[in-house]
Parts: structure tokens; C-alpha cells; sequence
């Protein structure tokens, strides 16, 4: 058999074979998960609630979370809650949060904070519904089997002061009919009795609130609403005498009831639609209904989500799209559609319809990297990539599958053209392909594109020129231009002339029938171009990847540049029915505008964000080829722009601290300002873009996070402008934030002027008082001089204080009587060496330690032999301390020394003893002074019984001597006295401690 009838067999097969998808009809959802992982405080999840700005609040098991889209901000014990497994919340007129606790009560937000109601008792709150009205609160409660009475609510439904509560009486085990009764302290009144039917027993209730702030009930007996004067009411004569399971209402006022098979959905005019539930979904607990007429809901045992879309009648298991671990506890659905799913241990799932139909390896595609598409009368799709040319089907379902497994091509296909005659040509790595519905023929020119001409001419670039070939004829090349410039990579275009384009890295080039070849635009020479195609309206559209260029019949080219950084780069363009241009990039899908531009990605549905080919088809579909498989996007025109994100300020921070915005007005120039938005978007939160601008006419300014640090602002007053959009969204409404920055008070005019004379007084003070302070100083230095010279005189007579003179000549006396001539003449060798050492000193401001111990040694030695000898001594000089080289104020230590001898060991009853030690570092010195004499109590109280004349005045004129010291050469000394005492709190001693900065 030849290859070319193999070939034909393989083809016919593929208009032969159809798959059919059996099941529900198809539905695209994108799923995203949170866990602990994101910041959820619990994975075991309760109730949601939207808010009134936007934030969606989950109840967990261990705290309550607040959600914007990017962040999860927390509350727990911290925040006020007693406890922490949030059962119930929801919102009060006032747009204030509410949460019941699990046996702990119902908790308010006030602020960032919850406060414990007090309007009902902890013990009646198990698992309580809350809902607002306007002008009544009610709390409704599923009742228990193992409970012999409960509280079902509590509210002020229009009673003034009086509580309301629903509840059930116990009577043998046995529940008694629904009351509704009105208590208060004096009186109580029963306004819904049994729902008029006193011997029904209700074991089921159901309580939701229409947008008009109306009751609805749903019980074993029907649906009811309660009217103004408090009384129930049949909500539709269909949903009477039918158990109701489950309620929701939307924000339109369109209502749906849940029943044991059907959903029964009451439009906001009364309009009635059935729908009957499938076999595997009875009793749903939980249904939620969105504005666009979709339904969710789950199953009985909590293991299922579904969703009925109303207008096609059709059921999607959106549970199919994850495997859910663990049962679900509750779903709520928010403003844009979204079904937010609680599970008991597996965290938060949040499910949203997709406009886009993915298709990849579940429909048996070999490659998934799409180079082309091509849907022909039939509606076959088929599909070019890199292995290869498949075919899909659409089934009877709209589900598009793989007709055959494989095809006769293999390898890389590029390009999918229509011939003039119904016949296709496939370009792929062995050249052109030609598919008839009885025969193929191959071509072999390995080219990446090439042009049809209505009478089946190609138009072929190759490297040696630009040729035309006449098939049907024979197979010979006709030259066109040889050498010609845009001869390499390269792409082909036809417009509704039958014009031939083609585009490289020269430009874009086109050639008119038996015309040569010339620049389509005379007026510009462009780099780089990577596409271009024909709107239904005649203009030719081209781009690279900088720039967008629409070029008008008869009119010059307009050139719009496109940003890279948030759209990528340009692979492929396409213009839909109506004239709207769509742009394939590494980023996402564009709905492009001059304007703005919407953008479309995977966390919008796409398969992915790298497109790599656009494709309209006769239904107007756009098949969207990408590196990871297909995109099918039925509706082009429901891909519309959203409303702009919810934006707020979160936070001021003015130099580290967080204030309030009216702080702002005190800022001056030096000062840093941050400010925190908070922006919700739940779809793509990471791809919101921000602008700021300071005044109404400066231009906007791009930040990638939504925080704005301004510092070195100059002076002057500002209008702040914060504005956020998401990919699919205009900007939304800016905040506005009026500020000025005041100039630094030493900017201020009259601070200058004020400065400016005061230096002109100061200098006229300055120099009017320099001539006298001159003078001063000098007379007041030889004042002080004097006044040393005076100080050490009369340091050197307090030492040489009359009792110790008058004490060693007797000493000498005595010792020159006793005929002993070797301790006389020592001691008077040393008193001697004493007077002259005290006359040195005395002329001296600074001596050496080493001059300074000797003084005192020789001091010391002359008063242990005029008191026989009566205490021991020893001078500890530390290591470190060199002694010649460290000088300290003379005559300084010989008081102290002076003092612990004939105050402290003079009157010890047993032999004493003086420590003196030297210590400290090369900036300053140590002296420690200790003896172990009677103390300073004692020595005051034997001076006052003594009242001796002579009184020591060796301490005060050391005192005024420092004085001097500081005032003329800036000395820094420090003393420091301290009694020690024994264990049993008897004096011990005294211990005086000397630093001062040494002098070298």
C-alpha cells in the first residue's frame, strides 16, 4: 500500500470518529485553598461573613479572621474574646462584627476590639444564628434532641423595652409547637402561636432576611414570612405543606427554598422556578444564591459541593475540582460570585466560576505547547503543537474531546491555513502539507509560514528570495524579488483585497497583486514586528514589543506604546466580531484599550499566563493557545470589566509611631509619613497595581505594594491621592488625604527676622563685655592664686597641727630620758624628713604618688610611735599603677589618713589597723581609705563629750582647695564616705573612697 492511501484512510478517519462526554455539563472553576499556612489561625472553620467594606470574616476554632485577599488579620483573647471557638457571626446595621463563642456568649466588635453583650446570659448560647434586621435582632438555634428546653432567640422585634424569644417547652420528652412570645417585667404576650396549627410538633427551623430586613422562615411545614405586625405569613402557596430545609436570599430580593428533591428560586417579582435536585443530592442543609442567578449548595453529609446555573438548567460538582480530606462545616458566597467553603479540618476553599474552558491531557492532547488552531465548517477543532496536528469534537454537551488518538503528522506543526477551495494546508518540520477530504499532497518547502492566493498560489520566503508557486500547474518557483531584505523569520497575512503582508525584524512589507513588493506605510520603518491581522472594518493592526500601531485606510499610522513590565511581550493579536483587539502575551490575555487595559490570568481561569495563539472561530469563540494547553473562551463579551477594588486606609505611621490622619497637619519637613492602604480583592490580589500623585495636578506615579513612605517633603500644603485597579478593573475611586507640611520653625520668616536681630544684640553684648571680662578674668585668677597660696599655708598648718608638734617633741624628750638615742634620733630623722617633704608639697599643686605615698609613710610611721604602736598599717599599690608617672593635687590623702588615726583607731580598745590601697585604669585613679576603728557615731560622741579646743579644720580646707581645683583647671574628683559594719550590725570601721581623672 502506498504511503499517500495511508495517509487518506488516516484523514478519513478523523471526519468519521466523535466522542461524546457523558455526565453533568461542563464547568471550569478555579479553587484556591487556605490553610494555618497563610495565616488562618484554625484549620477547623465555622461560619463567614462578608462585611459591608468588603472583608470577608471566618469563625475558627481557635480565633476569628479577618481577610482582605492578601493578608489575614487575627483576633483572639487578646482582642477581647473570652474564648475562642467562633461559632456564628455576622454584622449589625451599624456595620459593626458580631460572634458567638462557644459557651461563652455573644461578643461586638467596638473598634479593634470585642466586646461581651449583655443583653442574654452565656449558659442559653450552644450554636445560635444571629440575624439583623433594621429594627430587630433575632437568634435563631437548631434545636438538639439531647436538650429538654433551649432558647431559639432573643431580639426587640418592635417591643420598646421588651425581649422576644423563640423557644420550645419540654412536656414528657417531648417538644411542644414553636412559640414566639413577648416578655417583659411585667407582662408577657404570645404573637405567634404553632404557625395556627396548635398540634404540630417543629423540630426544624431555618431563619434568613430578605433585603428589605423581613423574616423568613423555613420549618417542616413551609416557607413563612413575617409581616409588620409580627405574624407569619405563607411566602408562595407552593411552598406550603412542603418541608423547607434550607433558605437563602439575595441582595436583588430573589429568594431560594430547598426542599427534600427540588430548589424552589421566587424572583424579587414572585416569578416561581422549580428545579429538581439529581438523585445523589436530598435535603441540602446549606444553599446560597448569588445575584447572576446561581446556586450552591451541599449535600446532607457534608462531603459534596454542587452549583446549579438557573439559566441553563445545568449542575456542576465543584467538589470534583479537589479532593475535600474532611466534611464541610458552611459556605458563604461573596459579592463577586465566590463560594467561600469552611471544612472541619482542612481549612478555607474558595471556588470561582470560570469564563474559560481548559483543555489539556484530559482531552488527549500529546503536547500541550499550542501553536495554532483552525475550526473548520464542521466545527472540528484542530490543533497544531509541538507533536504533531490533532482534531477535537464538540459532544452534544459542549465538551470538546480528542476524535482519534494520533494523526499522520508527528512532528512540530506550525501553521493551519484555509486554501480557496475548502482544502487546508499544514505547515510542519517536512514542509506544506495539503489535507483534501480525499487526498493529501506534500509540498516540500520547509518554511514557518507562507501566503494563499485566491487561485491557490504560494507565496514562499526562502533564503535565497521571495518566490511564487502555481500548484495545480506544476511545481516550479516563479522569482518574485531575489535577495530581497525581508527574507528570515517571518510571518504572512491576506486582508480582504487580497493583499499579501508579511513581517520579520525589518518591518511589516506587503505586495499587491502583479505589483512588486514595497513598505506598506510609507511614513514608517518599524523593528522587530511579531504580528499583525485585519479588523472587520478594514484597519491593520501590528505590533512589537514595545508598541501597538493601528493603521486606518487612507489615514497615517497610530502608534500606542505598550508597558512590558505589566503586560510582556506581544506574541499574538486578534480582533473579535465587534472590532474589540485582544493581545496574547508572556503575561496573561489583554482586552486591549488606549485607555486601559483589561487583563486576564490564570487566577482568572486561564490555563496559563504564556500565550502563544489567538484564535476566533465562526461562533465568534476565541480559542486561546498557550505553553500548557487550551483555553476556550465561548463569550468573549462577558469578559467585562470589574468594579475597582475596595480601598482603605489602614494605618498612619509618623516617625515610627501610629497616629491619627488630623496629626498630619504637624508634620514638618523632616519628618517620615507612612502610610498603609488596605486593598480587597479576592481574585488576583498580587497583580493590583497602585498610583499616587500629591496634587490634583501633578500625574499619577506607579507603586507595586500598597504602602507610601514620604519624607523630605517641602514645606507647603498637599493633596494626597491613593488609588488602586485590578487587571480586569478601571482605578477606583482615589483616597484623598489633605495634609500641609509646616517648615521647620528656624525656616519661619519671623524666626529669622528674630534671629537675625538677636545676633546683632548678642554681638553688640559680646563685644561690649569682652573688654570687662578680660579684666575680670585676670583680676579673679590672681584672686585665686592668692587664695591657693592661702590654702596651702594653711593646709600645711592644719597638719602641722600643735598636738602633733607639741606630741613629738615629747616623743623625742621621752626617748632622749630613757637614754635611747638610736629610736630618738630615728624619730626625729623622720620627723625632719616629714617637715621638709610637707614644705615641698606646700608650694606644689600636683605631686608625684610616689612623693605622696612617702609623705603618708613617713606621716603614719611618726603617729604610730607617738600612740606606742597602738594599730598596724599597710599602702597596696596595684600592678598596673606606675608611680612616677602619676601625679594627683598635693597634700590631698594626709586629712583622711589623719582622720581614721585620731577619730578611728585612736580610742579602738585593741590594736588597729589602716589599709590604704591605690587602684584604676590609665584615665583615673582609686584611692581606697579603710580602718577598722570605731566608726564615725562613736568618734562624734567622744568629740562632743571631749569638746577639746583644738578642732580639726584639715577636711574643710581640703574642701575649698578642690573647689579652686574645679574652677581652675576643670578637676574632676570624687569622694565617697561609707560605715562598715560586723555581721551583728556593730561598727566595724570606715571605709572612704578617692576617684579622680588622673593628671600625668
Amino acid at each position: 500500500m502506498r504511503a499517500s492511501d495511508v495517509v487518506f484512510k488516516c484523514i478519513g478517519s478523523l471526519f468519521l470518529c466523535i466522542f461524546l462526554s457523558p455526565g453533568l455539563a461542563a464547568q471550569d472553576w478555579q479553587v484556591r485553598h487556605y490553610t494555618v499556612n497563610d495565616g488562618l489561625p484554625h484549620n477547623v472553620g465555622y461560619d463567614m461573613h462578608q462585611d459591608k467594606q468588603g472583608y470577608m470574616w471566618l469563625g475558627t476554632d481557635l480565633g476569628l479572621a479577618r481577610f482582605n485577599g492578601t493578608d489575614f488579620t487575627n483576633f483572639g483573647t487578646d482582642e477581647g474574646l473570652e474564648g475562642l471557638s467562633i461559632i456564628t457571626l455576622g454584622e449589625t446595621p451599624q456595620g459593626k462584627i458580631w460572634c458567638s463563642v462557644y459557651e461563652k456568649g455573644v461578643y461586638i466588635q467596638e473598634g479593634n476590639r470585642f466586646e461581651l453583650s449583655t443583653a442574654h446570659t452565656r449558659e442559653a448560647w450552644y450554636h445560635p444564628t444571629i440575624i439583623y434586621n433594621s429594627d430587630t435582632t433575632f437568634f435563631s438555634h437548631d434545636i438538639r434532641p439531647d436538650l429538654h428546653s433551649a432558647f431559639t432567640g432573643y431580639g426587640s422585634a418592635g417591643l420598646g423595652q421588651q425581649y422576644a424569644y423563640w423557644y420550645f417547652r419540654d412536656k414528657q420528652l417531648q417538644y411542644s409547637p414553636l412559640n414566639v412570645v413577648a416578655l417583659s417585667e411585667s407582662k408577657r404576650l404570645k404573637f405567634w402561636s404553632n404557625i395556627e396549627s396548635e398540634p404540630d410538633i417543629i423540630f426544624h427551623l431555618r431563619f434568613c432576611r430578605n433585603p428589605e430586613g423581613k423574616l423568613l422562615v423555613g420549618c417542616e411545614h413551609g416557607a413563612f414570612i413575617m409581616n409588620e405586625n409580627h405574624k407569619p405569613a405563607p411566602f408562595h402557596p407552593a411552598l406550603l405543606d412542603i418541608p423547607v430545609w434550607s433558605l437563602h436570599a439575595d441582595e436583588e430580593g430573589n429568594t431560594v427554598f430547598a426542599s427534600d428533591d427540588k430548589l424552589f428560586l421566587v424572583s424579587a417579582q414572585g416569578v416561581l422556578q422549580t428545579f429538581h435536585l439529581p438523585q445523589n443530592i436530598t435535603r441540602p442543609p446549606q444553599i446560597r444564591l448569588t445575584a447572576d442567578g446561581f446556586i450552591y449548595g451541599i449535600n446532607e453529609d457534608r462531603n459534596q459541593i454542587w452549583g446549579l446555573d438557573t439559566r441553563q438548567g445545568t449542575f456542576s460538582v465543584l467538589s470534583d475540582q479537589v479532593d475535600l480530606p474532611v466534611a464541610i462545616s458552611y459556605i458563604e458566597t461573596d459579592r463577586l460570585g465566590g463560594l467561600w467553603v469552611s471544612t472541619d479540618g482542612d481549612g478555607c476553599y474558595v471556588f470561582r466560576r470560570s469564563f474559560f474552558h481548559n483543555m489539556g491531557i484530559d482531552v488527549g492532547l500529546r503536547n500541550l505547547f499550542i501553536n495554532d488552531f483552525h475550526v473548520d465548517e464542521s466545527g472540528k477543532v484542530w490543533v497544531a503543537h509541538k507533536k504533531g496536528l490533532q482534531l477535537l469534537e464538540e459532544s452534544p454537551k459542549g465538551i470538546y474531546k480528542l476524535m482519534v488518538p494520533d494523526t499522520f503528522l508527528r512532528r512540530e506543526v506550525n501553521t493551519i491555513r484555509k486554501g480557496p477551495k475548502g482544502n487546508l494546508y499544514i505547515v510542519g518540520q517536512d514542509g506544506i502539507w495539503e489535507l483534501y477530504p480525499t487526498k493529501t499532497r506534500l509540498f516540500p518547502y520547509k518554511v514557518p509560514d507562507f501566503s494563499i492566493h485566491p487561485s491557490g498560489e504560494f507565496i514562499l520566503s526562502l533564503a535565497r528570495g521571495l518566490y511564487l508557486q502555481a500548484p495545480g500547474k506544476d511545481s516550479s518557483l516563479y522569482t518574485l524579488f531575489a535577495n530581497f531584505q525581508s527574507i528570515g523569520d517571518y510571518f504572512f497575512l491576506v486582508d480582504h483585497a487580497y493583499h499579501t503582508y508579511w513581517g520579520n525584524k525589518h518591518g511589516l512589507f506587503y505586495l499587491k497583486p502583479s505589483s512588486g513588493p514595497r513598505a506598506a506605510v510609507d511614513t514608517f520603518s518599524l523593528a522587530n514586528i511579531v504580528d499583525a491581522t485585519i479588523a472587520p472594518n478594514g484597519d491593520l493592526i501590528f505590533g512589537n514589543e514595545d508598541s501597538l500601531y493601528i493603521k486606518k485606510p487612507s489615514a497615517p499610522v497610530q502608534a500606542f506604546s505598550l508597558d512590558k513590565k505589566s503586560l510582556g511581550i506581544l506574541h499574538q493579536i486578534a480582533v473579535g466580531r465587534n472590532g474589540e483587539i485582544w493581545l496574547g502575551t508572556t503575561k496573561g490575555l489583554h482586552h486591549w484599550g488606549p485607555d486601559v487595559t483589561y487583563t486576564f490570568l490564570q487566577g482568572n481561569g486561564l490555563v496559563s499566563d504564556n500565550i502563544t495563539r489567538l484564535y476566533f472561530d465562526q461562533k465568534d469563540q476565541m480559542w486561546i493557545g498557550s505553553s500548557k494547553g487550551i483555553s476556550l473562551l465561548r463569550k468573549p463579551e462577558l469578559l467585562q470589566k470589574e468594579n475597582p477594588p475596595q480601598l482603605y486606609l489602614a494605618s498612619i505611621n509618623l516617625d515610627g509611631q501610629v497616629v491619627d490622619s488630623s496629626l498630619l497637619n504637624l508634620v514638618t519637613s523632616r519628618s517620615n509619613i507612612s502610610l498603609d492602604f488596605d486593598a480587597i480583592e479576592f481574585q488576583n490580589p498580587k497583580e493590583l497595581r497602585y498610583q499616587f500623585r500629591l496634587w490634583d495636578s501633578d500625574p499619577w506615579q506607579d507603586i507595586s505594594v500598597p504602602i507610601l513612605t514620604l519624607s523630605n517633603l517641602s514645606p507647603k500644603a498637599y493633596q494626597l491621592s491613593f488609588r488602586a485597579r485590578s487587571p480586569q478593573s478601571d482605578w477606583g475611586k482615589a483616597i484623598n488625604l489633605s495634609f500641609e507640611i509646616r517648615p521647620p520653625m528656624w525656616q519661619q520668616w519671623w524666626f529669622m527676622g528674630g534671629c537675625l536681630l538677636l545676633l546683632i544684640f548678642l554681638a553688640f553684648l559680646i563685644i561690649r563685655s569682652r573688654i570687662s571680662n578680660i579684666r575680670k578674668r585676670a583680676a579673679a585668677q590672681n584672686e585665686l592664686n592668692q587664695q591657693m597660696a592661702h590654702l596651702q599655708l594653711s593646709a600645711l598648718q592644719a597638719q602641722l597641727n600643735p598636738h602633733f608638734l607639741f606630741n613629738a617633741l615629747n616623743a623625742i624628750q621621752y626617748f632622749i630620758l630613757q637614754k635611747d638615742e638610736v629610736t630618738a634620733n630615728d624619730f626625729l630623722a623622720k620627723f625632719s624628713r616629714l617637715m621638709r617633704l610637707f614644705l615641698e608639697a606646700s608650694h606644689a599643686r600636683y605631686i608625684s604618688l610616689h612623693e605622696e605615698i612617702e609623705l603618708l609613710e613617713l606621716y603614719i610611721d611618726l603617729e604610730r610611735l607617738r600612740f606606742d604602736e597602738h594599730f598596724e598599717y599597710e599602702i597596696k599599690i596595684a600592678p598596673s599603677i606606675d608611680l612616677d608617672e602619676v601625679e594627683l593635687p598635693s597634700m590631698m590623702l594626709q586629712p583622711f589618713v589623719e582622720n581614721a588615726i585620731n577619730h578611728g583607731l585612736r580610742y579602738k580598745g585593741e590594736k588597729g589597723f589602716l589599709s590604704i590601697y591605690f587602684s584604676g585604669n590609665e584615665e583615673e585613679l582609686l584611692c581606697t581609705i579603710e580602718d577598722n576603728g570605731i566608726g564615725r557615731e562613736a568618734a562624734n560622741e567622744i568629740r562632743m563629750q571631749t569638746n577639746k579646743e583644738h578642732q580639726s579644720r584639715g577636711m574643710q580646707l581640703l574642701e575649698n582647695k578642690l573647689d579652686l581645683l574645679r574652677k581652675l583647671e576643670d578637676a574632676d574628683i570624687q569622694m565617697d564616705t561609707m560605715d562598715l559594719f560586723a555581721p551583728e550590725g556593730k561598727a566595724a570601721g570606715t571605709r572612704i573612697l578617692i576617684r579622680f581623672s588622673l593628671k600625668r
